[in-house]
């Protein structure tokens, strides 16, 4: 069902892909599956998806776990006030 409604465009259903990809549940685990996954639910404006694309691109910037969570959980609560582009920026600069 979760790949069916991804591959019509649902962004919730393409961040619980990420996730599932992410944590290997139902799935192999794959980093590089679960950041395509959740790039693409981020594209569409799924803000789970966009904290997950910024706390990996914090932390493949060299920027520790904590310090990361905490900047994405900020850009997260700024992106509702039209900031989204914030959350996700560390992610698309360090893009495989």
């Amino acid at each position: 069902f979760l790949h069916e409604s991804a591959g019509l465009g649902d962004s919730a259903s393409m961040a619980q892909l990420g996730t599932m990809a992410y944590w290997g549940k139902g799935m192999d685990k794959d980093i590089t599956v679960a950041l395509r996954w959740w790039r693409a639910a981020a594209d569409k404006g799924e803000p789970s998806a966009m904290f997950f694309v910024g706390l990996l691109g914090l932390q493949k910037l060299g920027v520790d776990f904590w310090p990361a969570f905490f900047i994405s959980v900020a850009a997260c609560f700024l992106s509702t006030w039209g900031f989204s582009t914030l959350l996700t920026s560390a992610g698309w600069i360090s893009k495989d």
